[in-house]
C-alpha cells in the first residue's frame, strides 16, 4: 500500500547507477526516503562510512532499524524537518512534494546529490532565464547547485508505476541559500520567496 506517495524504484540497473554517482566510500550519505533500504544495501556494500536513512513512514522506519543495525542512523521523521549534515544525498523525491524539498535541500549543508525527479520538474530546474518554464524553484536551485541531466527514468523502472516518466539529476553545491539568516527568516525565505 501506497501511504505517503512512495514508488519504490526496482531497476536494478538505475539503482546500480544512483548509488555509484553518491559516490559513498568513506562518506556520510543521507537517503532522502529511505523506504524498505534498497539504497541503502548498496551505499553501505559500495563503501558508505554511515547511512542516514530518512523515513516519514513508521512501518519502514521500524523496517530500517531491525534491518540494519551498524552505520546506518535511522530518523524517523519528514524530511523537511531534518538538517542534513552530510557529505551527499540521495533521493527518490515524491512528485506532490519536491518543490518543497527541494527549497529545503538549497538551504541545507550537504556538497553534492543525486536525485530523481518527475521530468517535468527536472525541465523546470534546468530551464533558462526567459524561457515558458523557468520558474522560482529554478532561481534558487540555480542559485544554489551546478544541476546535470544524467538519465531518463521510465515510470516503469518504479512500482507501483507512476502517471509520469522521471530523470536522474546530479547537483553540486554552488552556494548555500540564506546560511546567514535566522531560522524565521529562512522559513520566510522558503515560505513566500518559493
Amino acid at each position: 500500500m501506497v501511504k505517503y506517495g512512495q514508488h519504490f524504484l526496482r531497476s536494478r540497473r538505475i539503482l546500480e547507477w544512483e548509488t555509484t554517482l553518491a559516490t559513498p566510500k568513506g562518506k556520510v550519505i543521507a537517503e532522502l526516503g529511505a523506504g524498505d533500504g534498497r539504497v541503502v544495501v548498496l551505499l553501505l556494500k559500495k563503501g558508505a562510512k554511515q547511512v542516514i536513512a530518512i523515513e516519514k513512514d513508521p512501518l519502514l522506519a521500524e523496517l530500517l532499524r531491525e534491518k540494519f543495525k551498524e552505520k546506518v542512523l535511522v530518523v524517523e521523521d519528514d524530511v523537511l524537518n531534518v538538517e542534513l549534515n552530510c557529505d551527499g544525498v540521495v533521493g527518490n523525491i515524491p512528485y506532490y512534494i519536491s518543490r518543497p524539498i527541494l527549497k529545503h535541500l538549497a538551504t541545507q549543508s550537504f556538497k553534492y546529490g543525486v536525485l530523481i525527479l518527475q521530468k517535468e520538474m527536472v525541465d523546470k530546474l534546468l530551464a533558462p532565464p526567459g524561457k515558458e518554464n523557468y520558474r522560482a524553484i529554478s532561481v534558487v536551485m540555480q542559485a544554489a547547485f551546478s544541476m546535470k541531466k544524467i538519465c531518463k527514468v521510465g515510470k516503469g523502472c518504479f512500482s507501483p508505476i507512476p502517471a509520469v516518466d522521471s530523470t536522474m539529476i546530479l547537483i553540486k553545491r554552488k552556494a548555500l541559500l540564506v546560511s546567514s539568516f535566522s531560522p524565521d527568516s529562512v522559513k520566510a525565505f522558503q515560505k513566500d520567496f518559493c
